[in-house]
C-alpha cells in the first residue's frame, strides 16, 4: 500500500480548462486525462489523499467518477466543492477533513505530512523534517511559497508541471521537485 496525493481537479469545471491551460479541449477530455494518468498510477490497494477543489459536479455524479478511479480515496475540503454540501445534508455517507495530519515515508524514513488545500506558513514538524502539501493556488507563485523555510511545502494540483495531472507519492514529488530544481540552475 502505498499513500498519493494531487489536488484541484475540478471535474466538471469548464472555465478551469483555460484558466489552468490545461492540455484538453472539454471538461470530458479532462476527465479522461485524469482517469487514464490516476488508474495506471494507482492499485486498489493503494490511499489517495485529495486535497480539495475535486468536483464542480453534484454528490452523485462525483462519487460515480471517483468509483471509477482506483484507491481508497480521502477527501480534504476545498473553496469550490460545494458537492460536499450537499452530501452532508443529504447522504451522510462520507467523510472529509479542512486539513490533516498523515505519517508517511520517504526514502524508507518516517515522516510528518500536513495535509490542507491551502499553503500554510507554518505546519506541524516543518523544523524537524515535517513536509507540507498543499493546492489552491494552480500555477500561481504566492510570494508565501517561495520563501526558503517552505522548502519542504508542495504544491500538488493536478496541473503542475510536479504533478502532471497524476496522483504522486511523497518521494516521488520530492524526487520530481529536486530535478526539476537542478533543471533550472
Amino acid at each position: 500500500m502505498a499513500k498519493f496525493y494531487i489536488s484541484d481537479l475540478h471535474l466538471g469545471h469548464e472555465k478551469i480548462l483555460a484558466l489552468d491551460k490545461r492540455p484538453v479541449a472539454t471538461v470530458e477530455e479532462n476527465e479522461q486525462l485524469i482517469m487514464t494518468k490516476w488508474n495506471a498510477a494507482v492499485t486498489n490497494a493503494d490511499i489517495v489523499y485529495i486535497l480539495g477543489d475535486a468536483s464542480y459536479y453534484d454528490y452523485y455524479k462525483t462519487i460515480n467518477i471517483f468509483n471509477k478511479l482506483k484507491g481508497r480515496k480521502i477527501f480534504l475540503r476545498g473553496n469550490h466543492d460545494k458537492w460536499m454540501d450537499e452530501q452532508e445534508n443529504k447522504h451522510n455517507s462520507m467523510r472529509y477533513h479542512e486539513c490533516l495530519r498523515v505519517g508517511d515515508y520517504l526514502f524508507n524514513e518516517p515522516v510528518t505530512v500536513s495535509l490542507c488545500h491551502y499553503p500554510m506558513a507554518v505546519w506541524d514538524k516543518q523544523f524537524n523534517g515535517g513536509y507540507h502539501l498543499y493546492g489552491h493556488i494552480h500555477l500561481n507563485h504566492h510570494p508565501i511559497v517561495l520563501h526558503p523555510d517552505m522548502n519542504r511545502s508542495f504544491n500538488v494540483g493536478c496541473m503542475t508541471k510536479l504533478m502532471d495531472y497524476t496522483p504522486r507519492t511523497l518521494q516521488d514529488i520530492v524526487i520530481r521537485s529536486q530535478e526539476f530544481q537542478s533543471q533550472n540552475r
